[in-house]
């Protein structure tokens, strides 16, 4: 439908199509599939899928479920135990629990350690004392913002589509970003503050400077 239409919106930007005939003959069809929907669509948040896993908390069986994040394994003996995990599945089906990586950063708002999971949009810091607290925060690098004044850390983003980049954790405020790992500088070659972890075509880590381009490999930097 929104493909269907931005195409028909161009041809109103055009002329060539009236907008009140464009949204008349839109909705119509949209109101009959959704209708269709009401009536027949499966509602998946209310699914669960058994794993064959037993929680490792009270023994109960572990199901996958669905959320505002997308599908996780929970304690089937909800609300009793609050036991949640994600998950990894293999070319053959077999589902293995993902271990919590539990981080040094501590929660500001109940003071438990902070964890990092996976989401729609990629990592984040989540509190590990869910669901009693539900503060999250994106990951922080051990690196000040590289713009001049900026008191910000550099943390790491997702954009929508899901590829991950560098920003300011004053955004908006500073909109520094950057599509590579920045690293602690500086250049050797000019003097730029920070540099970039980029990788090469044959799968090399290369140290490069953003601003002149002067590039290191990995074990030429070690040795």
């Amino acid at each position: 439908f929104t493909a269907d239409m931005e195409e028909k919106l161009d041809d109103v930007e055009e002329g060539k199509v009236n907008w009140k005939d464009l949204l008349r003959n839109f909705y119509g069809r949209f109101q009959d599939d959704l209708k269709a929907a009401e009536a027949n669509m499966r509602e998946i948040k209310r699914e669960e899928i058994p794993t064959g896993l037993k929680c490792p908390q009270c023994g109960a069986d572990l199901n996958i479920k669905w959320g505002k994040r997308g599908s996780f394994i929970a304690c089937s003996a909800y609300p009793g135990c609050s036991f949640t995990s994600e998950y990894r599945k293999d070319d053959e089906g077999v589902i293995t629990l993902v271990e919590k990586e539990v981080t040094s950063e501590v929660c500001e708002k109940c003071g438990s350690k902070m964890e990092i999971k996976e989401g729609r949009f990629g990592r984040f810091l989540a509190c590990t004392n869910y669901p009693e607290c539900k503060n999250t925060k994106p990951i922080k690098l051990n690196m000040k913002c590289p713009e001049p004044g900026c008191e910000g850390h550099v943390v790491e983003k997702t954009t929508r589509r899901g590829k991950v980049f560098y920003g300011c954790s004053a955004y908006p405020k500073c909109k520094w970003a950057s599509w590579d790992k920045p690293l602690e500088g500086p250049c050797t070659e000019c003097g730029n503050t920070y540099l970039v972890e980029k990788r090469s075509r044959d799968g090399r880590s290369i140290t490069k400077c953003p601003a002149c381009g002067h590039s290191v490999e990995k074990d030429e930097e070690q040795s």
